[in-house]
């Protein structure tokens, strides 16, 4: 079984300029660790739900942005 198959890819990711707040909503809805954001169709990287939780509700994602953990999968990994 290839690595790729066992990510989770059915969740829309977060622009960079969404809220703090839609990101914490989501992660209250969801059982996930990371929710992965994007800017202009460009995968950035993802924000865990531990640091999420610790910024202010009002700032935007960019604010935060050195909280976004660049990691991926190739399709050609195994």
């Amino acid at each position: 079984m290839q690595l790729q198959d066992f990510i989770i890819n059915d969740i829309k990711p977060l622009n960079f300029n969404d809220k703090i707040s839609d990101l914490k909503l989501l992660f209250n809805e969801l059982t996930y660790s990371h929710i992965p954001i994007e800017t202009e169709g460009v995968y950035l990287g993802c924000i865990s739900e531990t640091d999420a939780h610790c910024f202010e509700s009002a700032l935007i994602i960019k604010d935060c942005n050195y909280a976004i953990e660049g990691f991926y999968v190739r399709d050609t990994t195994n």
